[in-house]
């Protein structure tokens, strides 16, 4: 049986952009507009992947990341 690789979430990819940006939810919710209540739940993976597009703009402008950051398994560096 071969360990299957698993795909990386939204909600792991915003875990992974606010450890790299070095914010916290709350200055995330700041930038957003976003509350840290629906921040918390996109972090903890209680919307799935099921996230409005003006969201991940709103968390890409924010995080300085590219949308497709959260959408592919690929790592963006500051490009």
């Amino acid at each position: 049986m071969g360990v299957k690789s698993k795909k990386p979430t939204i909600s792991s990819k915003l875990r992974e952009a606010l450890i790299e940006s070095g914010i916290n939810q709350a200055e995330l919710s700041r930038r957003t507009a976003l509350t840290t209540g629906y921040i918390a739940m996109l972090i903890n993976g209680e919307r799935g992947q099921k996230v409005s597009a003006e969201t991940l703009i709103r968390l890409a402008k924010a995080l300085d990341k590219p949308i497709s950051y959260f959408l592919t398994s690929e790592t963006h560096t500051g490009e």
